[in-house]
């Protein structure tokens, strides 16, 4: 059981930049979760899709993270957030996050029948690899290629 001074100390362990990444994704997170509860899925998938069609000027210095920091980052949201998540919820806030970031990502959304019964799972792939979900996601027959999330290059 890890005790609030040790993730206190973990949070001031690290840089500034990832701190301000892992509040936006604890918050993307719950504005996601609560936004599955009261609007059509179809309307929540278009507004992240748009984060990723938004023009972003080149960064200046080094890219704030790689993908597979950004996942860290929304697992470790995901640990401390204030309600229960799906892998779905992760899935659209990471790939909104990517976006805000100009990282090009894929939502997909896979389903397989176990002992009767229809299970369903979303995962985040990257350049055709999967980046979040992978242990998962190979269970998974996916329903229909999702609009890629295209990044812009920098």
């Amino acid at each position: 059981m890890m005790f609030p001074i040790d993730s206190l100390h973990k949070w001031h362990q690290l840089p500034p930049q990832e701190r301000r990444l892992l509040v936006q994704a604890w918050a993307v997170l719950h504005v996601i979760h609560a936004s599955l509860r009261i609007l059509p899925f179809d309307i929540i998938l278009a507004a992240c899709q748009r984060v990723h069609s938004v023009q972003r000027p080149a960064p200046a210095r080094k890219a704030p993270a790689s993908a597979l920091r950004l996942v860290w980052m929304m697992d470790v949201a995901s640990r401390h957030s204030l309600v229960t998540t799906t892998c779905l919820n992760q899935a659209l806030a990471l790939s909104w996050l990517m976006g805000r970031l100009g990282m090009p990502s894929t939502l997909r959304i896979g389903v397989t029948r176990s002992t009767g019964h229809l299970a369903a799972h979303a995962w985040i792939e990257q350049d055709g690899h999967i980046i979040m979900a992978a242990s998962q996601a190979e269970a998974y027959t996916p329903l229909f290629p999702v609009r890629p999330f295209e990044g812009h290059p920098s």
